[in-house]
């Protein structure tokens, strides 16, 4: 399943995105944390390329990560693939997690209150032009 495209069934395996349906940030959060402690690459990226930062898929180096997490997520990938893709989603993840505690700390508005790793770079202008004129 790529960004953006619902997948048409709603099991516990398929994660939604507030593109798709929406869900809670919490589970969001709790998804991505239980993958990375447990080592499962393949729901780390199936998840990251669901809720990553939409609109940013076709925008300089995002399309060769997201090239690389496509070829990684369709075919049978290697221990050193696997590791490569950990390392780009938890660093990656890391970072918006880092962003959205300065946003806390600093009283800053979140766009739609989401978490950094889901803004949309395409809604995200408007959404600060709104709050901050």
């Amino acid at each position: 399943m790529y960004p953006h495209q619902p997948s048409g069934d709603n099991d516990q395996n398929t994660p939604t995105t507030h593109l798709t349906g929406g869900t809670n940030t919490d589970t969001v959060v709790d998804k991505m944390t239980r993958a990375i402690v447990h080592s499962q690459v393949t729901s780390m990226a199936k998840l990251f390329v669901e809720i990553f930062c939409p609109g940013d898929w076709n925008k300089g180096q995002n399309v060769a990560v997201a090239g690389g997490l496509f070829q990684f997520l369709d075919n049978d990938p290697d221990a050193q693939s696997a590791s490569e893709i950990a390392d780009i989603i938890c660093f990656r993840w890391d970072t918006c997690l880092l962003v959205d505690r300065f946003v806390d700390d600093h009283g800053l508005h979140r766009p739609d209150d989401k978490i950094c790793v889901m803004w949309d770079s395409q809604e995200y202008p408007a959404a600060m032009d709104d709050k901050y004129g």
